[in-house]
């Protein structure tokens, strides 16, 4: 069974290094798919149901939104996730970014909303 295992996540994740990966000229950098990640994700954390907290927006208009904002069509962002898909090394990479980035603005917003400490004697 272990030997099963191991031999199904190399064929996962593949022989290659990410650095040897060719980008296509329709596939979003590894640096633009993480700005456009975050802001997904961004979308994905505020979500409750098909509507955003506090708002009456469906969540495809924020979908939309985000698309817009780095000027991308729905086909584009589609081709490129499943091109980082389909190579799970290079998409361990992006989402550790994307991770980075989200875990520091996640600490920036818990710094702006600590109460003040107390003034002591």
């Amino acid at each position: 069974m272990w030997t099963r295992t191991a031999l199904l996540f190399f064929l996962l994740v593949g022989c290659g290094s990410p650095q040897d990966t060719v980008f296509p000229d329709d596939v979003l950098k590894p640096e633009k798919m993480v700005e456009v990640l975050v802001d997904v994700h961004l979308v994905e954390g505020a979500r409750t149901g098909q509507n955003i907290m506090g708002d009456t927006l469906k969540l495809e208009e924020y979908y939309a939104g985000v698309l817009k904002k780095h000027q991308l069509t729905d086909e584009e962002y589609q081709r490129s996730f499943n091109f980082y898909s389909s190579r799970p090394a290079e998409f361990e990479l992006v989402f550790d970014k994307v991770i980075e980035i989200l875990a520091k603005k996640e600490a920036e917003i818990a710094k702006k909303n600590r109460p003040p400490e107390p003034d002591r004697p």
